[in-house]
């Protein structure tokens, strides 16, 4: 089961925000490199070529951690190391007294030294800009001039408050940043017993962190092979490769014991897509769990030998993510029901299967793909947000073009002192900008001439406030319509605009093509209640095959991440003078203070707001809280009591584990407390001036990515990897990165 990216925001949206941005030229800006307002709090991933001490022993954590506290550095975990800057001058742009704008532009070269024991190269720019751009002239600053206590250097009179390093600002880009590990070079051994990694719907390897040769497409001959170029650090293949000292050069990296298995794909209305993973007998390329029996033939061939079946010591081990644990659930069920068409001992490969790992599987279905009939009493919100996604895809059907929802949202009405507003220092456009709003024609404007505004007539011509009203109808999914009614000039002139809102449209589409195409998921489909009525999974000669499942659950993590971003992403819009806020109502702001303060704005100055936060808070605090953003976590976990399942009941079941020790590695505060089901989102930032959106996103990494919890759910003398250091040895005869103390319980010749 593949987690839609872009369906995510759907699910943890519950304010909107809209108008028109405005933002002041001459604000301060943060970048990395040379990309302006591009950074995210922790920032993008660092790569191995910023490691400035490779050869050093370091902790298995691929995230920096440990560097302070409260936005400080420890003493010895920020050190400078080069700083310049520069200055420009514009005279096209003057200040109100006729002096010219002047640019001020910073430069820093540091090193961040993490918790790991990796010291990382960093670099940062900052400054004010009026035109958008840079001198190629720079002044370097002596070190000796730079202060580590204040930040501060050179205080020069132009622009001397910029004049220190902002390290607070280079604390939050760090602060548990996703790092690279030193470039692994090459070992010469493969895995005693191999393993096969089973990924989930519409997924494939690259959710374990496997790399792909070249195109993740279904044509391409590598990709449905399984055939990889590199593994991602910290992902378990990288974990298992260091351990075991793996031979991962481009001729060995797809023979040395890790394997990766593709479902078949088939012609669907023009489109190449993945067939379901119901057992059909002797169809490898209609059947997912029969291909799967058909590759594990294959494998243990390729690693024990044609004679494989000759011994029972040659065994194999399974890590499945998601619809992969029903997979290998359905091969084992297969293999049972027509047990006279296959081979029998050692002779059938899936006798030869040690242990199951199931990632965050939905051994008992998932809610999400349920008929909402069917889950109202169980998951009321959930059922309601599935009708309302449905009803709104039918009226679209019915209509052929986008349909809205007569449903009031809400509602809100605010005043604008103008008195105040020209009083505080309004800008010379500001009258310009208000007479537009009023539609006047230019040529009237021309006439009249900007300056001859005084702050008298202009608030006596308009008023001494003017009035909007706002009221968004439509959906609680979306899509909806905003009217925005301006009165001025004590009401004598009035203004109604009018705007579509559909950017959840796509969101939408996204989800519910999702909910229609994994309907074989559903805790009531005909697949998952014949696994359930199956039982514990048993191997094709009656024994119960070793399983551990993994799961997660909890993800209100994110609903605090996706608010507190929309929430500073609105202000960024509406920031600085009220010539711009004037023009900025963004709802968002209200809503978060409703959602996390409830108290300065009082409900009734709102119509309709509070049923649709309800709607999204009980859909969040009832699934998210239970989830891992698809599946709850009693279905990831596979146990219950009525059905006889768990360590209880089967001595073969072993005790199903969370991800103690990847959250062990991180701060315990969003937006890392929390493994969601798959990849979600992306490190970058998204600016939306048509929505009033500013939003500084990141990664999160989904649970198949956790090498080092799935290292230790698959081998139990390798939970103690976390406490161990990765050295370098320089003398060694195969070379490269491997552990110390290395066990040979997996690996070895």
């Amino acid at each position: 089961m593949k987690l839609l990216n872009k369906a995510l925001p759907l699910i943890v949206l519950s304010s909107v925000a809209f108008g028109v941005a405005k933002t002041d030229s001459t604000l301060l800006y943060f970048a990395e490199g040379n990309s302006k307002n591009s950074l995210t709090y922790p920032g993008s991933p660092v790569a191995a070529s910023k490691i400035q001490n490779p050869k050093a022993s370091f902790s298995p954590n691929t995230y920096c951690t440990d560097i302070g506290s409260n936005g400080k550095f420890n003493k010895n975990a920020f050190q400078l190391t080069h700083l310049k800057y520069s200055f420009n001058k514009d005279y096209k742009k003057t200040r109100p007294n006729g002096s010219p704008y002047i640019e001020c532009h910073y430069a820093a070269e540091y090193k961040v030294n993490c918790g790991n024991g990796l010291s990382y190269k960093g670099d940062f720019k900052w400054g004010i800009s009026t035109v958008g751009k840079s001198s190629s002239k720079w002044t370097d600053v002596p070190l000796s001039e730079y202060n580590a206590t204040t930040g501060k250097f050179l205080p020069k009179k132009a622009c001397r408050d910029l004049n220190r390093v902002p390290t607070e600002e280079i604390f939050k880009i760090w602060n548990g940043r996703k790092v690279a590990f030193p470039e692994k070079k090459n070992g010469s051994k493969k895995l005693a017993r191999p393993v096969v990694f089973v990924p989930g719907h519409n997924s494939s390897f690259i959710a374990f962190g496997a790399q792909p040769i070249g195109k993740t497409d279904p044509s391409d001959a590598n990709y449905l092979n399984g055939n990889v170029s590199g593994y991602d650090d910290g992902s378990l293949p990288d974990i298992i490769a260091r351990d075991q000292n793996l031979d991962v050069s481009a001729k060995g990296i797809n023979k040395n014991g890790l394997y990766f298995f593709t479902a078949p794909y088939e012609k669907k209305n023009g489109n190449l897509v993945q067939v379901l993973p119901q057992w059909k007998n002797n169809q490898s390329k209609k059947s997912i769990s029969f291909a799967l029996y058909k590759y594990l033939e294959n494998v243990l061939a390729k690693h024990y030998g044609k004679n494989w079946w000759k011994s029972d010591k040659n065994q194999v081990d399974l890590v499945a993510h998601s619809q992969g644990g029903l997979v290998v659930r359905e091969m084992l069920r297969g293999l049972r029901a027509n047990s006279k068409l296959y081979p029998v001992g050692n002779k059938n490969a899936a006798n030869h299967i040690r242990r199951v790992v199931t990632v965050n599987t939905p051994h008992f279905g998932s809610e999400l793909a349920d008929d909402y009939k069917t889950i109202q009493k169980s998951y009321p919100a959930v059922a309601a947000f599935i009708k309302e996604v449905q009803d709104q895809k039918n009226m679209e059907s019915k209509t052929k073009q986008s349909y809205y929802k007569n449903q009031t949202l809400l509602y809100a009405k605010v005043d604008k002192d103008l008195k105040k507003f020209f009083q505080e220092g309004a800008s010379k456009n500001a009258a310009n900008m208000m007479l537009q709003q009023l539609n006047l024609d230019r040529p009237v404007l021309s006439a009249i001439g900007e300056s001859l505004f005084p702050t008298s007539f202009l608030t006596g011509m308009l008023g001494a406030a003017t009035d909007v009203s706002v009221r968004l109808t439509g959906s609680y999914v979306g899509d909806f319509k905003l009217q925005t009614n301006y009165r001025v000039m004590g009401g004598l002139l009035s203004k109604r605009e009018t705007k579509k809102i559909d950017f959840l449209k796509p969101l939408r589409d996204t989800l519910w093509a999702w909910h229609v195409d994994g309907s074989h998921l559903a805790t009531h489909s005909s697949f998952v209640q014949a696994l359930t009525k199956e039982g514990y999974p048993k191997l094709p000669n009656g024994k119960k095959v070793q399983m551990r499942p993994m799961f997660s659950s909890d993800m209100r993590g994110i609903r605090n991440y996706m608010m507190n971003q929309l929430a500073e992403g609105s202000t960024e819009f509406c920031r600085g003078s009220d010539v711009a806020k004037s023009s900025c109502f963004s709802v968002t702001t209200f809503i978060n203070t409703l959602l996390y303060k409830s108290k300065g704005l009082k409900l009734s100055q709102f119509e309709g707001v509070q049923k649709w936060l309800d709607f999204y808070n009980n859909l969040m605090e009832e699934w998210l809280g239970s989830s891992d953003l698809l599946v709850t976590s009693y279905s990831q976990q596979f146990m219950d009591k009525k059905k006889k399942l768990g360590p209880k009941y089967q001595k073969e079941f072993l005790q199903p584990r969370t991800y103690t020790i990847s959250l062990s590695q991180m701060p315990n505060v969003s937006p890392f407390n929390f493994i969601p089901h798959g990849d979600v989102l992306d490190y970058g930032s998204v600016d939306n001036s048509n929505y009033n959106l500013h939003l500084k996103m990141i990664k999160h990494e989904g649970a198949p990515r956790k090498g080092l919890d799935l290292y230790c759910a698959l081998d139990d003398s390798k939970c103690n990897l976390v406490k161990k250091k990765i050295q370098y040895k320089k003398a060694a005869a195969i070379g490269g990165i491997v552990w110390a103390d290395v066990e040979k319980v997996l690996g070895g010749a």
